[in-house]
């Protein structure tokens, strides 16, 4: 279990990742929440900014369906001034 209170650094800390955090009060596109408690627990209790400005941050298709999400996130512990998604040229991840 990591221990959130050593990682954080009173001068700024961001953190970014793939968390597949589906949370229907952060991102109103999800219609289940699904592994998001851990995450919303962290950010309430930690008073940590989300850097996201609401556009989705993953785009998928399966079959004959398709919708976008916003699942990747961009937390920081303070306010985060300029946030963005990187084109498919420079992005890099599980779903590139």
């Amino acid at each position: 279990m990591v221990k959130w209170q050593r990682v954080m650094r009173p001068g700024g800390t961001v953190y970014g990742g793939d968390f597949n955090a589906h949370s229907k009060p952060r991102d109103p596109r999800y219609q289940v929440q699904l592994d998001a408690a851990i995450w919303e627990d962290l950010i309430d209790k930690n008073g940590l900014e989300i850097g996201n400005d609401g556009r989705p941050t993953h785009h998928w298709t399966r079959e004959d369906h398709e919708g976008k999400l916003g699942i990747k996130l961009t937390l920081g512990n303070r306010p985060i001034q300029k946030w963005t998604i990187l084109t498919n040229d420079h992005a890099a991840g599980s779903d590139q």
